[in-house]
């Protein structure tokens, strides 16, 4: 269970996430995604039951062993302004590079892959101030590629981009599960998500509906998501529209 305080977000969950695969989350604005996403990656408490990864419980690992196991990319605005990017994005190895993080020739050489990954490495002597906000969120994705670890967890990845680079983001996400990575990200962005993802958790009043793409497509819990808003699904086009 989820929350904050007194406060509890969520109802009791009992959810997996399957290696190799990418699930979106949705649900309306102020539900708890972003709660529920920062207590699966160990930043806050579960208020009931326990989050595991890999078999284990990770309020059983430090915070180093922890960062080896999962990144976060959230939509707060990082403060990293007198940095280059080139430094921002190495610091995701820094669970990797032991107590006086230096760089190794691999951390230089995952860093500049990750960089290239998210078609920013020209960028790579520029300050992060100098960014716009969508160049921040492209590099932040890549210091949690430089990170390297099996489970990516992104909230709103795409919330600052244009069409183009929204839809290259998802398309490296898709890959990069094909290639064995674990990926869980909320977004509004549903028709490119879909497009890509294999599950989905639906979350509503604290509840989560789960399943395969196809299968929540079947049972019409897209359509449920939002009905009470006025709002359908159009399983043709793979995205909301307002009714009528």
């Amino acid at each position: 269970m989820a929350g904050y305080s007194r406060r509890k977000v969520t109802a009791p969950l009992d959810l997996e996430l399957e290696g190799g695969t990418l699930t979106v989350l949705l649900g309306a604005n102020g539900c708890g995604k972003s709660t529920l996403l920062r207590t699966l990656c160990g930043n806050q408490r579960p208020m009931e039951g326990s989050v595991e990864i890999c078999g284990r419980d990770i309020r059983r690992m430090s915070g180093q062993e922890l960062a080896r196991y999962t990144s976060l990319v959230c939509t707060e605005r990082q403060m990293a302004g007198g940095l280059t990017v080139a430094e921002t994005v190495a610091l995701g190895r820094q669970p990797h590079t032991g107590f006086f993080g230096r760089l190794s020739a691999t951390d230089r050489r995952v860093t500049e892959e990750a960089m290239e990954a998210m078609g920013i490495a020209e960028m790579r002597d520029r300050h992060t101030a100098t960014l716009s906000d969508g160049e921040r969120q492209k590099t932040m994705i890549a210091r949690a590629l430089a990170q390297a670890t099996p489970l990516i967890v992104l909230d709103e990845p795409t919330s600052f981009l244009d069409v183009a680079s929204r839809l290259d983001v998802m398309a490296l996400l898709g890959r990069l599960a094909r290639d064995g990575k674990t990926i869980l990200l909320s977004t509004h962005d549903v028709g490119e998500a879909l497009c890509v993802a294999d599950s989905a958790w639906l979350m509503s009043d604290g509840r989560i509906e789960s399943g395969s793409v196809a299968e929540l497509r079947e049972s019409g819990a897209f359509g449920r998501l939002f009905a009470d808003r006025g709002i359908v699904f159009d399983s043709a086009a793979g995205d909301y529209r307002i009714q009528g």
